[in-house]
């Protein structure tokens, strides 16, 4: 029975992820993980979606001499292999952050990374959320409003496609005007997934929390 309930969890998150390597290196742990995901419709329905813009900053990764085959699509669904650290750093709260984050080529989806706090981390930290009063009535006012479940979203890169790594995160104010001041805050690497063929997103997405250091 206890098996049973296991197995219908992770069907219902619709995702599983493998965490297959892990070193030390920059003085940051880096990680790379596999996640499957399930698409929200079939992909022989022909379905073509908006397309999300590449970020101008994605790199192309060498992977000279890599002999990993690609990913297999689950039914329905696809793969990703990422690999980042867990660690991010910015000069100023609306600078530029530096993060390591790789979508290797046998991944075969594209990736838009969220850099995120919680409101309970924020709270700690500024005493306030930095949402705008109208925003702050029509949330934190909710009845089932959970301060460590909803986050202010810091940044977010474009689109980095398979083959591609992003190094830096450019930092944005929080809505209200106010800047991150100096200090370390927990964050959480927020990626939403998108078909590389269709740009369909996928209805699961991937959240690593990681450590923002903000040097002044």
């Amino acid at each position: 029975m206890e098996n049973d309930n296991k197995k219908k969890s992770i069907d219902k998150k619709l995702m599983i992820i493998i965490i297959v390597l892990c070193f030390i290196t920059f003085s940051s742990t880096v990680v790379t993980a596999t996640l499957l995901i399930k698409n929200s419709m079939q992909k022989d329905k022909g379905n073509v979606y908006p397309v999300v813009s590449q970020d101008p900053d994605a790199e192309p990764i060498e992977e000279e001499g890599s002999s990993e085959e690609p990913l297999t699509n689950p039914d329905g669904g696809g793969a990703v292999s990422l690999i980042y650290s867990n660690q991010a750093t910015a000069s100023e709260g609306d600078g530029i952050a530096t993060i390591l984050f790789q979508n290797p080529s046998k991944s075969n989806q594209s990736i838009v990374i969220q850099l995120q706090i919680t409101d309970k981390e924020l709270i700690e930290k500024l005493g306030k959320t930095g949402r705008t009063d109208k925003e702050k009535a029509k949330i934190e006012g909710a009845e089932d409003y959970d301060s460590e479940k909803n986050r202010m979203i810091i940044a977010e890169s474009g689109l980095i496609p398979p083959g591609h790594k992003l190094t830096t995160l450019e930092l944005k104010a929080l809505p209200d005007g106010t800047v991150l001041p100096k200090g370390n805050y927990n964050a959480v690497f927020y990626i939403l997934a998108y078909d590389k063929d269709t740009n369909e997103r996928a209805v699961v997405n991937m959240q690593i929390p990681i450590s923002l250091t903000i040097l002044e």
